[in-house]
């Protein structure tokens, strides 16, 4: 990972550093990713190696294999449009090729994310399933009572897959349905894709994201979310009063530190001083410290992360009154437990769903 961010001169010694302790054969996926990166970056050095010929073949897939992707993604955008959809938010990996990396194999990208208005899930997801996708996440139901899965599952996106287009993670809201999501769109920048219009996030935006996905809690964390955050703050400029003012405003203040101090410490990305000593200052709630935990806690203390979810979506529906009860935390869980509008019934929308960007 050193190797890939610090300065060009210095690439060929921290590669050299790497490749001495590393057998190519046994690394895993998430280092695989980034060779394409490392691949153009030794490749500016005209350096000659033993492992170019196989740098070159794995930039030559995700070449081919993004190129295709893109073109998956103009021809979702043109249908979506078509599926009374007004406006499609591209978000994730594919959002970034062409604005922080230097080629289009640079960055590879499993599949693709896309963010739509919740009026228009219904009508998206059944022009989806004409096409052939099928939902690829199983959740709880079918290894938990349905009371318990409509108490503790609030749905804010769909993992849909198809075998001729691969992996669709369609949302509509963010980070898990809490944030500011008027704001998101107000502030998206119009693009074209292949002739289609859709929006992506400016710079700051996709740093949030970025940040605090990238810290969130998973059974195999992918590395790309440093090279993709570094790079974005070293070819954009970044509006540091507005991200620190979105992050505090959304609750996402804890995340977003602990990601640009990282980054900083670990990498020297050029986050200074001023605006990280801000931080510690921001006003912080008991609930942003428990959310936090619960996105970085592992499998272990799930119990624990669902009920703190339950808690903090009751919270803003309580009322100071005698309705503040067992049976009202339940019948206010339950009236809220399938979103947008019971468009769904418990992760079995689709039929023949059994699967898993």
């Amino acid at each position: 990972m050193i190797a890939l961010l610090v300065p060009k001169h210095d690439t060929v010694a921290e590669w050299q550093k790497w490749r001495a302790s590393t057998d190519l054969d046994t690394i895993d996926l998430r280092t695989q990713r980034l060779i394409p990166l490392l691949h153009e970056r030794l490749s500016g050095k005209d350096r000659r190696h033993g492992d170019k010929g196989s740098y070159r073949g794995v930039h030559r897939y995700w070449w081919l294999r993004n190129g295709r992707l893109r073109l998956q993604l103009a021809e979702l955008i043109a249908m979506l449009g078509g599926a009374v959809v007004d406006e499609c938010l591209i978000l994730g990996g594919i959002a970034l090729v062409d604005d922080v990396y230097a080629s289009l194999a640079t960055r590879p990208v499993i599949g693709v994310d896309l963010m739509i208005r919740a009026q228009g899930v219904p009508a998206a997801t059944g022009a989806l399933r004409l096409i052939g996708f099928r939902s690829a996440d199983c959740r709880a139901a079918a290894i938990e009572p349905p009371w318990l899965v409509s108490l503790t599952w609030r749905q804010s996106e769909y993992l849909l897959r198809s075998q001729d287009r691969g992996d669709l993670r369609l949302s509509w809201t963010a980070f898990g349905g809490e944030f500011d999501i008027e704001g998101l769109w107000h502030r998206a920048e119009e693009r074209r894709i292949g002739g289609a219009r859709a929006l992506k996030l400016g710079a700051t935006g996709s740093l949030l994201q970025i940040c605090v996905g990238g810290v969130r809690w998973s059974d195999v964390r992918p590395l790309r979310w440093v090279p993709d955050a570094f790079l974005l703050i070293h070819t954009h400029d970044i509006e540091w009063d507005q991200l620190i003012d979105q992050a505090r405003h959304n609750g996402l203040a804890l995340p977003l530190s602990v990601a640009l101090n990282y980054l900083s410490a670990t990498f020297g990305a050029s986050v200074s001083a001023s605006v990280l000593s801000r931080f510690p200052a921001l006003p912080v709630s008991q609930r942003d410290i428990q959310r936090h935990r619960a996105r970085t806690t592992g499998t272990r203390d799930f119990r624990w992360r669902r009920a703190v979810h339950m808690l903090n979506r009751y919270r803003p529906r309580r009322k100071v009154s005698s309705q503040g009860s067992l049976l009202h935390f339940v019948r206010i869980m339950r009236s809220r437990s399938v979103e947008p509008g019971q468009i769904t019934s418990r992760a079995n929308k689709f039929d023949g769903h059994r699967g898993a960007s």
